[in-house]
């Protein structure tokens, strides 16, 4: 016996849809959230590895004035065309297209921490640290669009 000759009208077939459409709701809302999660786990990390490297630089005897203005036009221009188009952009796919974009340029710079470190060339390791500043804001920007 089949659900449509003991419920002709469809009232159980509508109910076990609906609660199908709830669950697939509620799915993708807890997998938006374990993503929001692991994002943020992401950015507490770069923050760690960020201060590390500050920690290193000072225990070399170098200052590390994180904060401090880089002149740089091209970077500057690079860093307010992804400001200007976080802003611009309200769609998730977008945002983490710009920032896979970020996390590539905070890979580079760190790579380049490492090396000149290595090299014992604190004033490019300041510099680098210096724009994963920048480009870790940018990222902060967009997780919280996210």
């Amino acid at each position: 016996m089949a659900i449509e000759d003991v419920d002709p009208s469809g009232v159980m077939r509508k109910a076990r849809n609906s609660l199908r459409r709830e669950v697939d709701r509620s799915n993708r809302l807890s997998m938006t959230e374990e993503e929001k999660q692991r994002r943020r786990s992401r950015q507490r990390q770069l923050y760690r590895e960020k201060k590390r490297r500050i920690q290193r630089m000072q225990l070399e005897g170098a200052h590390v004035d994180e904060e401090q203005t880089v002149s740089d036009p091209e970077l500057l221009a690079e860093i307010m065309e992804i400001r200007e188009a976080v802003e611009e952009v309200a769609n998730p796919p977008a945002l983490q297209q710009i920032q896979f974009q970020v996390k590539g340029s905070l890979d580079h710079w760190s790579k380049s921490f490492e090396n000149a470190f290595k090299k014992r060339k604190f004033e490019e390791a300041i510099t680098s640290i210096q724009r994963m500043t920048y480009y870790g804001r940018i990222n902060e920007e967009i997780m919280r669009k996210l």
